[in-house]
């Protein structure tokens, strides 16, 4: 037994000795561009983290870090230049940087990918933004243009934008701070996570919650084993539908809103209404489905949870 064990260590100790040396290599683009305010700056990566923050300063920064692991410069040389990284200026002044593996480079989940990015952006405070990833988080911070965000997996963090957002992911949550424009969120596997929407807002997710914290404007609102959770800012101006297959529908109302309330539960749920003066058109709290008008009627606020619960509760002013 003893040499068994014996010869096993040994065999195990020349495989670890002609195993090459591996040292972790990083690569730096860093560039400075003049630029104007309300600048359009596009990144657009296969993979990596993309994140971006504001300044007064009238410039773009762009850092792009690749990191190898390799046994040396040659070989670190060698697995980067698999890569096109295109960093320019257009004729319009917009900004564009854009990452791809060649075609002509094959890899395997063994080996993918050559290098690990980070994409670091300084912009104006005022500009338009495009950014993608295959894979990896988007954080940009407080800034006022349109922002468009999109990954394949990871998280997408928006800050407070004077602005429109669009923003769609495969696999992660996306949360934005506030908007004082139109907001089209999509998480096909996470969260939809807003603070204070003040334009239009479409909202979309799977398997995760869809919430918003403070909607002044209409929410249109889709969840697919998903629940939704909203509340409305007094005075309610805008028509609003919300539906939840296979989850719960909660709405708060300030007690001064007027709306008028068509409310849907699945067949063995309920409507439920808490702490507000609604008058009964259709049905009642308690039964599966619900018609009537808070504070004589307004616009219409349309609720339904096929596979869940419908909530109507009392919110403190917002």
């Amino acid at each position: 037994m003893n040499t068994s064990w014996r010869l096993f260590g040994l065999l195990l100790a020349l495989t670890f000795s002609v195993l090459p040396a591996h040292a972790v290599i990083d690569r730096v683009i860093d560039k400075t561009f003049d630029a104007k305010s309300g600048v359009a700056v596009s990144a657009d990566t296969f993979s990596g983290g993309i994140t971006v923050t504001a300044s007064d300063d009238a410039r773009v920064h762009v850092l792009v870090r690749q990191t190898v692991e390799a046994t040396d410069e040659k070989a670190a040389e060698a697995l980067l230049a698999k890569l096109d990284v295109t960093l320019e200026q257009a004729k319009d002044g917009g900004i564009v940087l854009k990452i791809t593996p060649r075609h002509a480079v094959r890899w395997t989940w063994q080996n993918w990918s050559p290098a690990a990015l980070v994409i670091e952006l300084s912009v104006p405070r005022s500009c338009q933004l495009d950014l993608r990833t295959g894979e990896g988080g988007v954080t940009v911070g407080a800034l006022k243009g349109n922002v468009s965000a999109h990954t394949a997996a990871g998280a997408i963090f928006i800050g407070e934008i004077e602005g429109d957002v669009l923003a769609t992911n495969t696999r992660g949550d996306v949360s934005v701070t506030a908007c004082t424009g139109a907001l089209k969120l999509l998480a096909k596997n996470g969260n939809v996570l807003i603070g204070r929407s003040g334009g239009r807002a479409e909202l979309s997710a799977v398997d995760g919650v869809i919430e918003v914290q403070a909607a002044r404007g209409a929410v249109i609102a889709r969840g697919n084993r998903t629940d939704i959770k909203v509340s409305f800012v007094h005075p309610l101006t805008e028509a609003s539908d919300l539906k939840a297959d296979g989850g719960d529908v909660t709405v708060g109302f300030d007690p001064r809103s007027a709306a008028t309330l068509h409310a849907r539960a699945s067949k063995f749920g309920s409507v439920r209404v808490r702490d507000l003066d609604v008058t009964m058109v259709k049905g009642k709290s308690g039964d599966s489905t619900l018609t009537g008008t808070l504070n004589g009627g307004g616009p219409l606020i349309k609720l339904r949870a096929s596979g869940g619960q419908v909530r109507l509760n009392a919110v403190p002013s917002l």
